[in-house]
């Protein structure tokens, strides 16, 4: 039983690791859209 509680609460951490990851990914498109919009701007500026 402590094996199996044991496991379960491995489980539980990677869970929240993955989930973790997955809105660090998501902030990441959202920066990568935003620098890109800001580059874009900076190049209309340019022009």
């Amino acid at each position: 039983m402590p094996v199996y509680q044991h496991y379960k609460s491995r489980l539980t951490q990677n869970n929240h690791l993955l989930m973790f990851y997955q809105s660090l990914k998501q902030t990441n498109k959202i920066l990568i859209l935003k620098i890109s919009k800001r580059k874009e701007i900076h190049q209309c500026l340019q022009i």
